[in-house]
């Protein structure tokens, strides 16, 4: 489904920013943070980092045929109440579970 990008597993959620649910990262301290978004497809798909609504970088995959890899990453400099997910944009991806496919990782570099 087209928007945003749930998460059946978190394997590290350090101070429970990540939502699950609703895929969604609140920042809870001002800093600088890095985040990354790996997807896994086997048609034209896209999907990208969201930075309170607005879209920072994509992991496109063209052609349709064998299941391809993409990723994207950013750094930020965030403030708290920030919200941070990924969005799929165009095409499907392949879950997480159970060999997460598609992962979202993201950390603290640097509190400010």
């Amino acid at each position: 489904t087209l928007g945003t990008i749930p998460y059946d597993k978190a394997l590290l959620n350090a101070g429970n920013a990540m939502n699950k649910q609703n895929g969604k990262f609140t920042v809870p301290k001002r800093g600088i943070y890095f985040f990354s978004l790996t997807i896994n497809s086997n048609i034209n798909s896209w999907a990208g980092i969201k930075h309170n609504d607005s879209l920072i970088v994509i992991a496109q995959i063209y052609g349709n045929g064998p299941w391809t890899s993409s990723s994207a990453q950013a750094t930020l400099q965030l403030e708290p109440g920030d919200v941070i997910y990924t969005s799929l944009g165009l095409g499907k991806i392949l879950s997480a579970a159970p060999y997460h496919h598609t992962h979202f990782t993201g950390y603290m570099l640097q509190e400010l």
